[in-house]
C-alpha cells in the first residue's frame, strides 16, 4: 500500500546571511557614490562656468583701468585748463585797470586847483599824494569819486592835510587814500541794481 502524505510540506525560511548584506552594503554604497560623482560634474562644470567668467572679466578689467587712468590723467589736464583759464580770464578782465584809474582821476579832480605828485596803484587801493588850492576843492574831489561806480561810498580816506606857502599862495598838501572797484567788479555791481529794480 502507498502512503500519500498530503500534508503540505513546511518550508524551512532560512536566515538570510552576509551575502545578502554584503549586497546590500555595496548597492547603497553604489547609489551614494553615482550621487556624489553627479554633483561633484554638475560643480565641476558651474566652477568652470565661474572661473571663465572671471578670467573674461579679469581681462575686461585690464581694459578697463587703461581707460580709467587716461579718464584720469584727461581729467587733470582739464582741471589745469581751467585753472589756467580762469587766471587768464581775470588778467584780461582787468588788465586796463591803471588806465581807467587814470581816466577817473582825469574826470574827477577839480579844474585848475589840484594837483598830484604821486599815484600809487596797489591791488584795489590807491593812495594819493597831491596839492589843492583849497580844503574844499580836497572834499570835491572826494565827493567826485564816490559818485561813481569805481570807489564805494564812504571809501576815501583824507590821512592827512597840511597847509603850505608856495610863490606867495597858502596851498593845501593832502594824503588821500580810497578803494578802487575794478570794471569787472563795477559790471557785477551795476548787474544787481538792474536785477533788484
Amino acid at each position: 500500500m502507498i502512503r500519500l502524505n498530503l500534508l503540505r510540506k513546511k518550508r524551512v525560511v532560512k536566515p538570510r546571511g552576509l551575502m545578502w548584506q554584503f549586497w546590500l552594503y555595496i548597492a547603497v554604497v553604489f547609489v551614494i557614490i553615482a550621487g556624489v560623482s553627479t554633483i561633484w560634474v554638475f560643480q565641476k562644470k558651474e566652477l568652470e562656468k565661474l572661473s571663465m567668467e572671471k578670467a573674461r572679466l579679469e581681462t575686461e578689467i585690464k581694459i578697463y583701468e587703461k581707460y580709467e587712468k587716461i579718464i584720469r590723467e584727461l581729467q587733470t589736464k582739464l582741471n589745469d585748463v581751467k585753472k589756467r583759464s580762469e587766471v587768464i580770464a581775470s588778467l584780461i578782465a582787468d588788465r586796463d585797470n591803471v588806465v581807467r584809474l587814470l581816466a577817473l582821476l582825469a574826470l574827477t579832480v577839480p579844474e585848475d586847483s589840484m594837483w598830484f605828485e604821486e599815484v600809487r596803484f596797489s591791488g584795489g587801493d590807491v593812495a594819493i599824494m597831491g596839492v589843492a588850492k583849497s580844503n574844499e576843492k580836497i572834499v570835491e574831489f572826494m565827493r567826485n569819486l564816490e559818485s561813481t561806480y569805481f570807489v564805494p561810498k564812504e571809501g576815501t580816506n583824507l590821512v592827512r592835510t597840511r597847509s603850505e606857502e608856495y610863490f606867495g599862495h597858502v596851498l593845501r598838501r593832502f594824503e588821500l587814500n580810497f578803494k578802487y572797484n575794478s570794471f569787472s567788479q563795477v559790471e557785477s555791481i551795476i548787474k544787481n541794481q538792474e536785477k533788484s529794480k
